[in-house]
């Protein structure tokens, strides 16, 4: 019965993912390449994973494992699936902590009812929300933004993993967690602005030497032709006044 619910939910959310991608990059299903035959492989080899290695190992291989699924699915770049694949999973990992909350309102202890329930209806608010908010707006904004707003961006992604990772696979508790995941997302992201602030200045420090050493050159042979026209039109202008030297009338 557990591994049939892990199926459920890692076949649920697989599809939602597929879903979304497609959203975002405003393309049909049937536009795709072999998206079924690739879900079916991904899926299958995850589930035979989750046989052999630890359930923490598997999670952790699964991410690369999906990067080349949707990949081979889209034909877009790494870093392109990369961002948009950060941009879903936080956006998915949104829906389903309000459904976790909802349940610990309610007092709901059972994981199997978590199991089913959360993810079903993780599945259909988020099709509902992407269909009726312009999802792909907001990524588009975010894909063209700078560097320091993706670079949040990742280090929320990472915090949400971090937590994800203590609830589902250590004893710790997660609440106790925040406060210290939350400062340590504020000192990363302060490090990020600083090193990339910085990486900037260097960026224009360098083009500025590299113009300068383009264009020097140039600039002492236009200063030095200069120069000489300077210097034989001197000597016109003399040769001019010399004349009334050279002649009696």
């Amino acid at each position: 019965m557990e591994r049939f619910i892990d199926l459920y939910s890692f076949t649920a959310e697989t599809l939602l993912e597929v879903f979304c991608l497609c959203t975002l990059y405003s393309v049909k299903i049937k536009a795709t390449y072999h998206p079924a035959i690739t879900i079916i492989i991904y899926i299958i080899t995850g589930t035979i994973f989750s046989y052999i290695f630890p359930p923490a190992f598997v999670w952790i291989i699964l991410f690369p494992m999906t990067f080349f699924a949707y990949k081979q699915i889209f034909k877009k770049s790494i870093t392109e699936i990369f961002f948009s694949y950060i941009f879903v999973y936080l956006f998915i990992g949104f829906v389903e902590q309000i459904y976790v909350l909802i349940f610990n309102k309610f007092e709901i202890k059972d994981w199997r009812i978590m199991a089913i329930i959360g993810s079903t209806a993780s599945f259909i608010s988020t099709v509902i929300l992407f269909k009726l908010i312009p999802v792909h707006k907001l990524y588009n904004y975010l894909n063209n933004s700078s560097t320091y707003i993706k670079f949040s961006i990742y280090n929320l992604f990472i915090l949400y993993l971090i937590k994800i990772y203590l609830s589902k696979y250590t004893n710790y508790d997660t609440a106790v967690m925040l406060p210290l995941l939350i400062s340590y997302a504020i000192v990363i992201c302060a490090t990020d602005y600083l090193l990339i602030k910085q990486q900037r200045t260097i960026a224009r420090q360098k083009e500025s030497l590299e113009n300068y050493q383009t264009y020097e050159p140039m600039m002492d042979s236009l200063i030095e032709d200069i120069r000489r026209r300077q210097h034989d039109f001197s000597n016109e202008l003399n040769a001019i006044n010399m004349i009334s030297c050279t002649y009696n009338n």
